[in-house]
C-alpha cells in the first residue's frame, strides 16, 4: 500500500510539471475521459475545456505541491494536498495556494486522474 500510495504522490508531481511544461502528451495520458475540474472561480469544467485552457490560456511560473495525503479505496484514490503556484491565467496573474481534492482511478494496470477539485485559501 505504501508504494501505491508513492507512486500517487510522484503522479500529482508529474501532472504538475505536465501543465507547467504545456506537455499535451503527458496531460492526456494521466486525464481519464470523464475528467472535471470543479472550483469557485470556473464551475464544473469538462475534459476538453480543461485542456484547452491549460495548454492556451494557463501558464504556470512557479508551483510547489505541499501535504500530500492519498487514501486508497480499492481502486480509487483520494488525493489531498496544498498546490501553492505563481501563474497567469488568461493574462491575469494568479498567485494562490490552493486546497486540492483529485480522484485517481486504476484503470489496465495505470492509474487515471477523474476529478479534481480546488479551492484557493483565502
Amino acid at each position: 500500500m505504501e508504494a501505491v500510495r508513492a507512486e500517487l504522490a510522484r503522479l500529482e508531481q508529474v501532472f504538475a510539471e505536465a501543465i507547467q511544461r504545456r506537455d499535451q502528451e503527458m496531460l492526456e495520458s494521466l486525464l481519464g475521459v470523464e475528467f472535471t475540474l470543479t472550483s469557485a472561480s470556473t464551475g464544473v469544467v469538462p475534459r476538453a475545456a480543461w485542456l484547452q485552457s491549460a495548454l492556451s490560456a494557463y501558464v504556470v511560473e512557479w508551483f510547489e505541491l505541499e501535504r500530500v495525503d492519498v487514501d486508497l479505496y480499492g481502486h480509487v484514490a483520494v488525493v489531498n494536498a496544498r498546490y501553492s503556484q505563481r501563474a497567469v491565467w488568461e493574462g491575469e496573474p494568479l498567485a494562490y495556494t490552493f486546497l486540492i481534492t483529485d480522484v485517481w482511478v486504476s484503470r489496465d494496470a495505470s492509474w487515471q486522474l477523474v476529478a479534481r477539485h480546488s479551492s484557493p485559501l483565502a
